[in-house]
């Protein structure tokens, strides 16, 4: 008989193994509702419906939903079960984590990153960063930030490129020839130009060298930004440098505070075509008539969150543009990138939704950009098309 129920229980725990195993594959393949599924029947048909982990499992999985008044349910369930510290802090973390999502700064700081048993960790920091920008706290906002710099990397679309036979610099040491190197997503260089241009007007020796990401560094290669000392370098002879910076780290070495210190986007800083600009006018010209707007939208993103999904489905985007009869709407979505939802779907695609397929075939967002100075409103998705179309 014991043998027996020896044969059992590890029959039993081969099955609970298995599950948690099957969970973990549905999660990883971003089906989180199947995983959470799979953890719940695990807490049901076990004495595991108490266990932390689980718990935090089930609170990952409703993250990735949506749902997450629910997710930080169970992880404060969770935090009623933990024993070890590194349980602990992984809920608090996850608290923090959820409870910035729902907007609610405050609380992410105090009743999440505030409670790690390390609160000056590089994580808590790093955590912290975004809720203290939403709240306007810039200064120790931007300095929590520059914790970033000692994290792991886990999306390559992210990169950064590091350069340790230089020294990075602090804003402080004298420096007459800086490399400004491109970090995070296309969006966020287009929107941290505009430091660079701050730093060249504080301190006009100062030649800054910008390595920018090769999608977007032709935009930025113009005689305005050549006259304020900067300069788009496609490839880097480290010789000429002591000293690099990532351009995200530029906020914090000016001292940004307030809103005032954060200089407006420079009108001049991206690239100009006039003959490029001055076709689009026309072709833009007769999409018009006296009752319409010309709209320009995106409604796929270049880069996945995980709580964010960057895309909108094709059908919505028909629906909501046929709705607004008033408009006419221009697709700025490459063309290979949204090909199949085009053929697939042509018989929903309505009359005042319209996409060039030749639409920036010799060099990305040369054609956005001429696209966005001639068109009344922009709708994007993804943040480089609005951070071009807000300069």
């Amino acid at each position: 008989e014991a043998c027996c129920a020896e044969d059992l229980d590890w029959v039993v725990r081969e099955i609970l193994q298995l599950r948690s195993n099957t969970a973990m594959c549905f999660f990883r393949q971003g089906n989180a509702e199947r995983a959470f599924h799979e953890f719940e029947l695990i807490r049901r048909i076990s004495a595991l419906s108490h266990s932390p982990d689980l718990l935090l499992n089930c609170a990952a999985c409703l993250h990735v939903m949506r749902n997450w008044d629910e997710a930080v349910r169970y992880a404060l369930e969770a935090l009623n079960y933990a024993t070890s510290r590194e349980m602990i802090d992984r809920i608090y973390a996850a608290l923090g984590n959820y409870y910035y999502i729902q907007k609610k700064y405050r609380k992410s700081i105090e009743e999440g990153y505030a409670r790690l048993s390390t609160p000056d960790s590089v994580q808590a920091c790093h955590g912290m960063a975004f809720s203290l920008l939403a709240l306007k706290q810039f200064k120790e906002g931007f300095e929590k930030y520059e914790a970033r710099l000692a994290l792991p990397q886990r999306n390559e679309m992210l990169t950064r490129i590091k350069i340790p036979m230089l020294d990075y610099w602090d804003g402080k040491t004298p420096c007459k020839k800086l490399l400004v190197v491109y970090e995070q997503g296309l969006g966020d260089n287009v929107q941290f130009f505009r430091f660079v241009i701050a730093l060249t007007k504080k301190d006009p020796s100062i030649e800054v060298h910008y390595f920018c990401h090769n999608d977007i560094a032709h935009l930025f290669d113009c005689a305005a930004n050549q006259q304020l000392n900067i300069r788009v370098v496609h490839a880097v002879d480290l010789p000429l440098y002591t000293h690099y910076v990532y351009i995200t780290s530029l906020p914090y070495i000016l001292g940004v505070e307030t809103i005032a210190d954060i200089p407006p986007p420079s009108a001049n800083c991206i690239a100009r075509a006039p003959l490029r600009d001055a076709e689009w006018r026309a072709r833009i010209a007769r999409l018009r008539d006296d009752k319409q707007k010309v709209v320009a939208l995106t409604y796929k993103g270049r880069l996945h969150a995980e709580f964010i999904e960057k895309r909108v489905l094709f059908e919505d985007v028909c629906r909501w543009t046929a709705k607004a009869t008033h408009c006419t709407f221009i697709c700025l979505q490459p063309w290979s990138e949204i090909k199949e939802d085009w053929e697939t779907l042509r018989h929903l695609v309505p009359s005042n939704l319209v996409h060039f397929p030749e639409l920036d075939s010799t060099d990305k967002f040369n054609d956005t950009v001429s696209i966005l100075r001639a068109v009344d409103e922009c709708i994007a998705i993804d943040s480089v098309v609005a951070h071009i179309a807000g300069t």
